[in-house]
C-alpha cells in the first residue's frame, strides 16, 4: 500500500506537469510491475517461514507452535530476518514512499498555483487541492512511522515483555487506519472530489430506483390474472378471422344476392341495366 500511494503521487504530479501520458495501459504496466518487485522481494518469507517452535520462548511440548522461523535449522537466515530485514522494510517501505509522497506532493501544489496564477483560476479551487495533498502527507508520515520505526528498533526478545502485545496493537491500528481513512480524508478536503463522489451517489441511487420500478411493474403484470389479461390483451383469434369465417360471409353474401335478384322484377333489371 505505501507503494501504491507512491505510485499515485507520481503519477498525479506526471499528469499535471504533462510530463508524461498517463493511460490505462501504462497505469497496468506499472502496477503489474510493482507487483512483481514486491513479490520477489518477499518471496524469502514463504521459503523459510513455517509452523514451528517459538523463536523467543524456551522449547516445550506445552508451548504451541508458532509461524515464524526455527533458527536452529536456518541460523543465518534468522539473523537476517531479526537484525536486517527489518531495517530494509523500514527504508523500501516507509522511508522511499514517504519521500516521494511528501516531494511529489510539494511539486504538485507548486504546480498548480503556478498554473492557477496563469489561468487566474480562483482561489477556493486552489485552497481545496493544496489542503488535500498536504493533508495525506502529514497523515501518512504520522501514523505509518512509528509502526515501521518499532519494528526495526525493537529486537525479537522484546516479545515477551509485558506491554509489546499492547504496544504492537496500537501501533498496527494506527498502521491500517492511514489506509481506512484517506476516502475520509479526500472527502473532508476535496472540494472536487466530494462533488464526484456525491453525484456518483446519486447517479446509483436513480439506477436503483428506476431497476426496482421496472422489477415492481413486471410483477405486477406477472401477477395479472387471466380474466384481466383476456380483457386487456384479446386474444388472436377473437381479434383476426379465420380463412374459414372468411370464406362463409362471402358465401352467405353471394347467396343473398342471388335470392335478391330472383326476388326484384324484370322491368326494374330493366331499368336498371339501362
Amino acid at each position: 500500500a505505501p507503494l501504491l500511494l507512491a505510485l499515485v503521487t507520481l503519477q498525479r504530479y506526471f499528469y499535471v506537469t504533462q510530463r508524461a501520458i498517463c493511460s490505462l495501459k501504462s497505469t497496468c504496466i506499472q502496477l503489474f510491475c510493482l507487483f512483481i518487485f514486491v513479490s520477489t522481494a518477499e518471496l524469502h518469507l514463504f521459503s523459510f517461514y513455517d509452523l514451528t517452535h517459538s523463536d523467543t520462548r524456551p522449547r516445550s511440548e506445552h508451548i504451541p507452535f508458532e509461524c515464524t522461523v526455527d533458527k536452529l535449522h536456518h541460523n543465518t537466515y534468522y539473523e537476517f530476518r531479526s537484525k536486517i530485514y527489518p531495517k530494509l522494510a523500514l527504508v523500501a517501505y516507509t522511508v522511499v514512499p514517504l519521500a516521494i509522497i511528501i516531494i511529489g506532493n510539494v511539486l504538485l501544489v507548486r504546480t498548480v498555483r503556478k498554473v492557477s496564477q496563469r489561468a487566474n483560476c480562483k482561489a477556493k479551487k486552489k485552497r481545496s487541492v493544496t489542503r488535500m495533498l498536504y493533508a495525506v502527507s502529514v497523515l501518512y508520515t504520522v501514523l505509518t512511522s512509528p509502526a515501521s520505526i518499532f519494528l526495526a528498533i525493537a529486537p525479537a526478545s522484546y516479545q515477551l515483555a509485558p506491554a509489546f502485545r499492547l504496544q504492537w496493537t496500537l501501533l498496527r491500528l494506527l498502521f491500517y487506519l492511514c489506509h481506512s481513512v484517506n476516502f475520509l480524508l479526500f472527502c473532508a478536503s476535496g472540494t472536487f472530489f466530494r462533488q464526484e463522489f456525491i453525484s456518483f451517489v446519486r447517479s446509483n441511487c436513480v439506477i436503483q430506483l428506476n431497476w426496482r420500478s421496472n422489477r415492481n411493474h413486471a410483477v405486477d403484470i406477472d401477477g395479472m390474472t387471466k380474466f384481466e389479461e383476456e380483457i386487456l390483451n384479446p386474444p388472436l383469434k377473437c381479434r383476426t378471422p379465420s380463412n374459414n369465417s372468411v370464406t362463409k360471409s362471402e358465401r352467405r353474401s353471394s347467396k343473398l344476392n342471388e335470392t335478391r335478384s330472383a326476388e326484384t322484377p324484370p322491368e326494374i333489371l330493366k331499368n336498371s341495366k339501362s
